[in-house]
């Protein structure tokens, strides 16, 4: 089963980058359906209460560091773990959730465990199709879209891309994390408008992406995810303070 479950991490893998709203059901769906024998065989085996999960739990984890150790590119590395991490929550952690056992949470929370304990600085945790579903956002990284704008960076700029995946794989993999983001979208459109009104806002904007988001990427590309939840949080309750 560990075979077959490294072969359904590379087909995930394959589809995680067009992660939204309108194919994910149909990808999930088109999954269960190709590894439908591999899911029925994992549900017969967690029928045992007492077999072991660690080489179930560990087999994906290992076979990705095993990937990440061949880049050699800082920016590169990053950008990969941050997509190993999106393909791992959205899809397949969820997968296993899925499974008609009540051991299938168990089992995604120990590949979770051992997918942070392998690949250090991750802080992913298992979440259930209901709670990826619940995490789309049909609207923008407002502030930062407005941002990258201003300056004349492409709606797909490495950094609007960087954000957008550490606030939908880190920021989105639990449930007080998620809370600030559903907060954030409540202030973020109008303080945007706020910003927008005045005369002087590509300088608001510059001195915004100084103090706050470039910042924010260095940390992304450090993984210093914590840090940067704490820099883009003063930013939000400062300009908040500001404008609103």
């Amino acid at each position: 089963m560990e075979e077959q479950l490294i072969a359904l991490y590379k087909d995930i893998k394959e589809i995680s980058d067009r992660l939204n709203r309108s194919t994910y059901p149909t990808d999930m769906k088109r999954m269960k359906k190709r590894y439908a024998d591999l899911f029925e065989s994992l549900r017969d085996y967690l029928e045992d209460s007492e077999a072991p999960l660690r080489s179930l739990a560990y087999c994906v984890a290992e076979y990705t560091a095993r990937e990440m150790e061949r880049i050699t590119s800082k920016r590169k590395k990053e950008m990969a773990r941050v997509d190993n991490n999106m393909a791992m929550v959205s899809y397949f952690l969820p997968l296993i959730r899925d499974i008609e056992s009540p051991r299938a949470k168990e089992l995604a929370q120990a590949m979770a465990d051992a997918w942070n304990e392998t690949l250090p600085g991750n802080h992913i945790s298992d979440m259930s199709m209901d709670e990826v579903k619940g995490g789309f956002r049909s609207s923008p990284c407002y502030i930062t879209t407005a941002v990258c704008k201003s300056l004349g960076r492409p709606d797909n700029c490495y950094e609007l891309t960087l954000l957008r995946k550490y606030r939908d794989t880190y920021m989105m993999g639990s449930p007080k994390r998620a809370a600030a983001v559903e907060e954030y979208y409540r202030t973020a459109p109008e303080l945007v408008r706020r910003i927008d009104r005045r005369a002087d806002a590509d300088k608001i904007y510059a001195s915004i992406w100084e103090q706050y988001l470039k910042p924010c990427v260095c940390l992304i590309e450090e993984n210093r995810l914590l840090e940067c939840e704490e820099v883009y949080t003063d930013m939000v309750r400062n300009l908040e303070r500001q404008y609103l």
